[in-house]
Parts: structure tokens; C-alpha cells; sequence
């Protein structure tokens, strides 16, 4: 006895939330990742200062305020000047 498509294509996208959250790709021990998560603990810290030395000494065109409503505007808590 087979199952209707529908119940195994229920049952298949139940299950694939879990599967994406199981399956977070992680950062590579690279020069370029190590920059990313960097930028990820200074970004996410939400602290003004570590985001500044961060974009002053690998992204200068970046600015502050620029990145405290980038912050903002992706969920953050907000600047903290």
C-alpha cells in the first residue's frame, strides 16, 4: 500500500525546518572567514566602538551610523552612540 503524494510531500516539508536548522553552514578557518567573524561578533555586539575600529581598519568607506541602521534596520537592538 503506497501513501498519497500529498501525505509524503506533508511529511517531507514537516521535517525540512529541522533539517535547515541542523545544517547551518559554518565559517571557514580562512583569511576571509576569519574577516567574517570578525565583522559578525563586532556587527552583533551592537557596541559603537568595536564596530568603528573594525570598519576603520578593514572597510573605511563604511560609516558608523550608516552601519548602526544596517544593524537597525536587520533586527538589532539599536545604536548605542
Amino acid at each position: 500500500m503506497t501513501m498519497p503524494t500529498g501525505v509524503r510531500f506533508g511529511a517531507l516539508f514537516s521535517l525540512l525546518p529541522g533539517i535547515a536548522l541542523a545544517s547551518a553552514p559554518s565559517i571557514p578557518n580562512t583569511p576571509v572567514g576569519n574577516a567574517l567573524r570578525s565583522w559578525l561578533d563586532a556587527f552583533n555586539s551592537g557596541e559603537s566602538a568595536r564596530i568603528d575600529s573594525f570598519d576603520r581598519a578593514h572597510a573605511p568607506w563604511l560609516t558608523l551610523p550608516g552601519m548602526m541602521r544596517l544593524r537597525a534596520d536587520t533586527g538589532g537592538r539599536g545604536a548605542r552612540l
